[in-house]
Order: structure tokens, then sequence, then C-alpha cells
């Protein structure tokens, strides 16, 4: 007969054992996953990632630093190219992949650390929105002779930061050729050559300004000595409006080698945009300087060697956020149309069922442990009623001396049928205590 104190000690330990395991390896644990962010660009020779990694935790994400990232971009049968780095202290890691070919308009990623996935799916790189560039006229109110246009040169005003305003002068649908042009503005510093200028021979000429406020008032008077062909001796006109200023606005710097920030933020969020779409993306740290501005250094070269026409600056890794502006990086004019980063791929769902999937594993190995206890425990219990059963029955034997003794022993046992019904009962409330254990594991 087996030992009986393994009635007791079978199922203190699968209760033990499906505690572990589900407590332990069965527990859900949050998440890790990735999404992928960029513009599309097929055709192209290598692949401008924005990799954000993200932790989710009982359907909350929050972003958290990851290292020994892997990212592959591939179709069936061929890896296309790779990249390896570690995202920053705000889960974004900018990748740029180098393509073994031009990018086809469907691929897939994968996102790993290690060996644990963070993503894997199909990506569509459809064609993004072209750049758009075109000069804007300020809106404002003209009278006079002379017809003035007021442009912002670069297409945005940010404060406080230096810009140039283009003054146009014409008469006559013709330049206005050494007119004097003066400004007369409210909310703004004049830079050191004051707020005149003469025109030169395509009736232009620029005033610097710094915004000092959201709200610039400019009024604009210029005088000309003669029309464009000298038989009127002079002429008038003026301009009055207000100076759009974008708040909060990054700034980015002519020669594209310094961006700035009014506004404490910790990084900001760069990329680099060609007709063809985003060719490159920076994430870099802002520093307070003395003049209480936040600015960090650029890869100017970099950005010009790559082409670049165009490149966004954000405070946000979703290119959102209200400071969010996109620069020209060639000349003047201004940006009316730009594509932003849109999510390629979530992979914070793939990365949630992985885990849910490696929790189920670990709980179904807590049921398949209840499940063995439970059977020994009945076998066990088999065993030992019948085993009771044999040694009270001889010990009532040996007490009989007599018939009518054994005839009342007869009576103290229980018949095959009673024995047999009380075992099943026994052998079942095991069973269904065992079970509701395996229910357990399951749920948590």
């Amino acid at each position: 007969m087996a030992p009986r104190w393994l009635l007791y000690v079978t199922p203190t330990l699968a209760v033990c054992a499906t505690a572990m395991l589900v407590l332990g390896p069965g527990r859900e644990r949050p998440a890790i996953g990735a999404r992928v962010w960029g513009i599309p660009a097929p055709g192209s020779k290598a692949f401008a990632l924005r990799i954000e990694t993200v932790e989710r935790e009982f359907g909350a994400d929050r972003t958290l630093p990851v290292e020994n990232l892997t990212v592959e971009v591939s179709q069936p049968g061929k890896i296309l190219g790779s990249w390896q780095g570690s995202s920053g202290p705000d889960g974004i890691a900018e990748a740029l992949v180098p393509l073994t070919e031009p990018l086809p308009a469907q691929t897939d990623i994968a996102i790993t650390r290690g060996k644990t996935w963070l993503a894997r799916g199909p990506i569509h790189t459809t064609v993004a929105s072209p750049l758009a560039f075109e000069r804007h006229a300020v809106e404002g109110i003209t009278q006079g002779d002379l017809a003035i246009r007021v442009e912002v040169d670069r297409g945005v005003l940010a404060a406080p930061f230096w810009a140039d305003l283009v003054i146009a002068v014409s008469r006559g649908g013709e330049p206005a050729l050494n007119a004097s042009v003066r400004g007369v503005i409210e909310g703004a510093e004049v830079g050191s050559k004051g707020p005149t200028c003469v025109t030169d021979g395509k009736g232009k000429c620029t005033l610097q300004i710094r915004p000092m406020w959201h709200a610039v008032d400019l009024k604009v008077q210029a005088e000309s000595d003669t029309d464009p062909v000298d038989t009127v001796p002079q002429a008038k006109g003026s301009w009055e409006g207000v100076l759009p200023v974008k708040p909060g606005a990054l700034w980015l710097s002519p020669d594209l080698s310094l961006v700035v920030s009014p506004v404490p933020r910790p990084r900001v969020y760069v990329s680099a945009l060609t007709s063809a779409g985003r060719a490159a993306g920076w994430a870099v740290d802002l520093k307070r300087t003395d003049t209480g501005l936040f600015e960090a250094p650029l890869d100017a070269e970099a950005i010009k060697r790559i082409g670049a026409t165009a490149v966004t600056v954000a405070g946000d890794p979703q290119e959102q956020g209200a400071g969010t502006v996109t620069w020209p990086a060639q000349g003047g004019g201004q940006v009316t149309a730009a594509p932003r980063v849109e999510m390629l791929f979530d992979g914070v769902p793939f990365a949630e069922n992985l885990e849910k999937k490696r929790a189920g594993k670990a709980r179904l190995a807590s049921v398949g442990v209840v499940f063995a206890a439970g059977i020994l425990e009945a076998v066990l219990l088999v065993l030992h009623s019948r085993a009771m059963q044999a040694a009270l029955s001889a010990h009532l034997a040996r007490a009989s001396e007599t018939a009518e003794d054994a005839a009342a022993a007869s009576k103290m046992t229980a018949s095959a049928a009673t024995r047999a019904f009380t075992l099943v009962a026994a052998v079942g409330l095991v069973l269904l205590a065992f079970g509701a254990v395996a229910a357990f594991a399951m749920v948590r």
C-alpha cells in the first residue's frame, strides 16, 4: 500500500506548483512592441523609418528605451536590408535601412530585440503626397500709385528669430527701380541696417526683423522718383497689415546647421524630405543656452548630400504638434504642402498576442500538473480505501470467536454497493477540487 502521507502531500504540491506557474510564467507581463512611422518612398535605395518602442500593460501604453534593436526589411525569400541600434529615452529610434534593390510597393518588416519579436508584418509603400513650394504674399491693404507686396522670405515667422521680409514695389505692373522703402514695425525688432531699404533692378528689397510677439503690425511706405519709363516725376504708395507669427514654432537656421526651440523640449524630431519622400531622419537632444532658448546642432552636410528640398522639425514623433514647421532647404519660398510621417505598421498588438500565447502555454502546463495530480490522488484514494477495508475485515474476522460474533461483525462493514458509491463520491469530490484549481489556472 502506498504511504498514507501521499494523500495529503499530493494536493498540497499540486496547488503550490499551479500557483507558481500561474503567478510566475503564467502571469501576463507587459508586452513590448514597436510602431513603425515613416513616409513611403517607393523606388528609393534606402528606407528611413522612425521606430517607436512601446510597452502595453492592461491596455495602457507608454514609450520606453530598448537596446539592441534589429530591423529587417525583406520580401519572400530575401532580405533587402537591415539596421541595428537602440531607441532613446523617449522610445524613438531613427533607422535608415540601406536596401540592396529599389524599395518595392509592398515589403515585410521585422523588428527584434535579441530573440524577442517586437513587430512583424507587411508594409504597403504607397506614393506620398508631393512637396509644394510657392511664394505667398502677406495679406494687407495697399494705397497709392505704387503697388506693394510683402513676402516672408522662408515662409514662416517664428519668435524670437530673425527673418527677412521681401518688399516688392511696382507701378503699372512694372518693377519700381530705386524706390525708397521704409517700414514702421510694432512687435518686432529691426536688423542692423534699419527699417529702410532701396529696391533693386527687380523692384525688390529686404527688411530684416525679429518678431518678439505673436502679432506684428507692419506699415510700409514707398516712394519712387520716376516710373519705369521716366515720364512721371514721383509716385507714392503704402501697405499695412499684420504679419503672421507661428506660436511655439521650431526654427531651423538658413544653413540647416542648427534647430532652436523657444520653449522647453527634451528632443526634436527632424525629417529630411525630397520629391520622392522621407530620405532621412534624426532625433536630437536640445540643450538650454544662455539666451534661454533650447538648441541642437544638425548635420547640414548630410542633409545637403541626400538632396533634401525641405526639412520638417517637430516637437513630437508624429509631427502633429503646434510647433511643427517644414522649412525650405534650398533657397527661399514657402512650403505650402508637405507630407507628415504616418504609421506604417503597429507591432504592439502583435507583441501583445505573443505575450498572451506565452502566458497561455505556462497556464496550460499548470493544468497538466493539476490533471496528473488529480489522477494520482484518485488512484491513491482507491488503493487506500481498498487496503483499509481489507484490514478492517481481517481484524473483525480475527476478533470473532463464534458464528454470532461473525454475523455481528459483517453488519459493521459496508456492503459492496455502499463501498463503491462512497468511493465514487470521494473520487468525484477530489477531481472536482482539482478541476476548480485547473479552472483558476486557465482564467488567471
